[in-house]
C-alpha cells in the first residue's frame, strides 16, 4: 500500500503497483491472489487508459484461464482485443492458453476490420 501512496504522490498510474504485484503471484501460481490484485488495479484505472485497462484485462483473462473460469476468461480477453485489438500475450503461455486467446482475437477480427474500414475517409487516408 506504501509504494500505491508514494505512486499517487508522483503522480504514478495508480494500477501499476497492483499490476505489478499480480504479475509476481501470477509467477508464483498464486491465481486468487493475483486475480484480487488485478480487481484492485481495475477499480483504480482511468477510464482513459485504454491500453492499460487491455493490459488489466489480458492477465485478468489468464488468471481466469488457470483457474478453470474460462467464460470469464473469454469474457476478459474479449474487453482486452476490444479495448486494444493489437493486445498481445504478456509472456510465453501454455498452448491451450495461447489457443483460447488466439479463437477470441480470430472471433473479433472482423469487427476489428470494421472499425478499421470507418475510421478511414473515402480516399483510404485515416480521419483526423
Amino acid at each position: 500500500m506504501t509504494a500505491l501512496v508514494l505512486g499517487l504522490m508522483l503522480g504514478a498510474d495508480p494500477s501499476a503497483a497492483y499490476l505489478s504485484a499480480a504479475r509476481n503471484l501470477y509467477r508464483e501460481l498464486d491465481y486468487e491472489a493475483a486475480l484480487e490484485q488485478l480487481g484492485s488495479a481495475r477499480r483504480v484505472v482511468s477510464e482513459r487508459a485504454l491500453s492499460r485497462r487491455a493490459e488489466l484485462e489480458v492477465w485478468r483473462g489468464l488468471v481466469l484461464l488457470h483457474l478453470g473460469r474460462d467464460a470469464e476468461a473469454r469474457t476478459a480477453l474479449v474487453t482486452a482485443l476490444s479495448l486494444d485489438p493489437s493486445a498481445r500475450l504478456p509472456e510465453p503461455v501454455s498452448p491451450r492458453v495461447s489457443a483460447v486467446f488466439d479463437a477470441v482475437k480470430r472471433a473479433l477480427a472482423p469487427v476489428a476490420q470494421r472499425r478499421s474500414t470507418r475510421a478511414r475517409t473515402s480516399d483510404g487516408r485515416p480521419r483526423s
